[in-house]
Order: C-alpha cells, then structure tokens, then sequence
C-alpha cells in the first residue's frame, strides 16, 4: 500500500476533522521510513502532510480529509 504525500500552505486538525490547503502531491511512501528521504529531496513548504499516516499529539486519527 502506497501513502501519498503532499506539500500544502497549512493544515488544520479539529474533531476529526483534517483539512489541508493548496495541496499538491510529491510523493507516494510505502512506510514512515520513506517520509526523510522525500522530505529532504522536495525542498521546504510551509507544511508537508501525509494524510493516511497523521497522528496528532493526542494519536488521534483523521475520520475526514478535505483539501481546500
């Protein structure tokens, strides 16, 4: 199973609910493993977010994903 990757302007995780804004896919990961190399090869965003894999600080998990 692959896990996309995107670069976006922000994000913000509130009930459930995660919302990324001006995404754009960089990448697909196998495992969390992959996540340095394509952070270091894509450059600096203001955020990259990979929606399958997100765990706040809490280990809550999204139910929804929205992209604006």
């Amino acid at each position: 199973m692959f896990h996309p990757v995107y670069k976006c302007d922000d994000y913000d995780f509130n009930d459930g609910v995660l919302t990324i804004y001006n995404a754009e896919l960089v990448a697909q990961i196998k495992d969390i493993k992959e996540w340095d190399a394509v952070s270091s090869h894509v450059g600096m965003y203001d955020a990259m977010i990979c929606p399958s894999m997100f765990r706040d600080e809490k280990g809550n998990v999204p139910d929804i994903v929205i992209f604006k």
